[in-house]
């Protein structure tokens, strides 16, 4: 804890990437397929990428995401898993290291394995930049183009989504209500329904 005080200490912005479901987007080595056979009634199968469970997928994935920062590590850049946090002093030299850890640090490895890994860094980063402009504009009062509803409600719609500012306790107070009322679920519901029926059904 105390190195990570000592790694923040000047740190003002912060941006956090979070790579959902990394781990199978690893290519498992050439030839070592046949580890991971399964039979069923209709044959045997060999996974190509690291399955869900596998018991080095996470070591893997961190050993493979540090040696792709290996240079920017505890500089501007801290990896855990599938989160990567990029933080800087001023929000100039954030744009810049965001723009860093889009582009050139991908170019040189960007391969069959790591292509689907790259393009879900650049979209993170994109929405990253793009929902901190938009919730400025939100803190301001202004309106965005064609999504926005009255500026006094500082609320805007994007995409058939309502984009609130970013106040803890009104993300506490939406989720509390959500939970507790009698026609409670989860979140993103459908989507992990729509991932199951495109997975298994």
């Amino acid at each position: 804890m105390n190195q990570l005080f000592t790694i923040f200490k000047s740190s003002t912005n912060f941006s956090k990437i979070n790579l959902h479901g990394a781990y199978s987007l690893l290519r498992i080595k050439e030839g070592d397929e046949h580890l991971t056979a399964f039979r069923t009634n209709y044959g045997s199968y060999e996974y190509l990428i690291m399955p869900f469970g596998l018991n080095n997928a996470p070591t893997s994935f961190q050993n493979l995401v540090n040696d792709i920062f290996e240079d920017l590590l505890d500089i501007f850049v801290l990896v855990y898993l599938d989160n990567i946090m990029i933080f800087s002093s001023t929000e100039e030299e954030h744009i810049i290291k965001q723009d860093v850890i889009k582009e050139s640090r991908f170019f040189s490895i960007k391969g069959e394995m790591l292509s689907d890994l790259v393009d879900q860094i650049q979209k993170e980063v994109w929405k990253d930049k793009y929902s901190k402009a938009v919730l400025k504009k939100l803190a301001r009062g202004e309106l965005v183009p064609d999504y926005s509803l009255e500026p006094q409600a500082k609320l805007s719609v994007l995409k058939d989504r309502v984009v609130i500012p970013h106040n803890q306790e009104l993300h506490l107070d939406i989720l509390r209500k959500h939970h507790d009322s009698p026609l409670a679920s989860q979140l993103g519901q459908e989507k992990t329904i729509k991932l199951i029926k495109r997975n298994f059904c």
